[in-house]
């Protein structure tokens, strides 16, 4: 078996850039264990499960999920991908800003400085919209409308268009910004997240505080104001409602709002 194990490497690695080094381990230790069937596939969970961490051993089994799925178009296996139950580990709590700590890597930038009207203008349009750093960083001049306080993006994982929206005070500092920065607008998504990285240290926010997270702090905002999942799922640019029920478990304050609803109706 190993040489088609080989070859189902090979073919993920055009089918998906990283998954010839990411799949690899897996398969190679699936197929060091027997044949595909059953009794090798029990052995290769218990063995990952006593080995490893709950979210590797899942990531495993569920390479190990696809692997069987191509063993089974080329007719080498009896053992079915239905066979193979992909665990699902619990879900961490996402890093997120509160409003103190917000406000708190705000008072460290400089507003009377070019740079400075960039980073306040590129940490409230994360804030405000609760896009991906991949959606701000390819804004253009020309994507931005002042007077609505809107521009249209490319959501990255779907390529679909959608608008964001932010507040007025982040429409002040982006306006000034673009007056004093005639040419370009944000920088590459590297040093976004370096700009991030800088004022989330000086204010001396200790969680790990990434572009990434203002998305986090966007959802929670809006759920712990009276907002819905549609809400989440329309600002943030979701395709599937189930990616923004993930926030509202999450949420401990609106889900302590939610459960005190029902409380003293007697």
């Amino acid at each position: 078996m190993h040489e088609i194990a080989e070859q189902y490497l090979r073919w993920k690695k055009t089918y998906t850039r990283s998954a010839g080094s990411s799949y690899a381990p897996w398969v190679r230790l699936f197929d060091e264990i027997g044949t595909p069937d059953l009794k090798t596939y029990l052995s290769f969970s218990e063995r990952v499960r006593a080995r490893y961490g709950e979210r590797s051993a899942a990531y495993g089994i569920a390479v190990i999920h696809d692997y069987v799925g191509f063993l089974e178009r080329h007719h080498v296996t009896d053992l079915s991908q239905r066979d193979i139950k992909i665990p699902k580990p619990r879900r961490s709590p996402r890093p997120h800003l509160t409003t103190e700590e917000y406000i708190a890597m705000l008072t460290w930038i400089r507003a009377d400085t070019v740079s400075g009207l960039r980073d306040n203008a590129l940490i409230r349009m994360l804030y405000d919209t609760g896009a991906r750093i991949g959606e701000i960083a390819s804004l253009t001049r020309y994507d931005i409308d002042l007077k609505s306080r809107t521009a249209e993006v490319s959501t990255e994982k779907t390529d679909r268009r959608r608008v964001i929206v932010w507040g007025s005070d982040t429409n002040r500092f982006l306006a000034e910004f673009m007056e004093q920065q005639p040419s370009g607008l944000f920088p590459s998504k590297r040093s976004c997240e370096r700009i991030v990285r800088k004022y989330a240290e000086l204010a001396k926010i200790r969680k790990h505080i990434t572009c990434h997270s203002f998305r986090h702090t966007r959802a929670h905002v809006i759920l712990d104001n009276g907002g819905t999942v549609k809400d989440v799922q329309e600002t943030l640019g979701h395709l599937h409602p189930e990616s923004s029920f993930a926030y509202l478990s999450l949420s401990r304050t609106e889900a302590i709002s939610r459960s005190r609803k029902f409380l003293d109706l007697g």
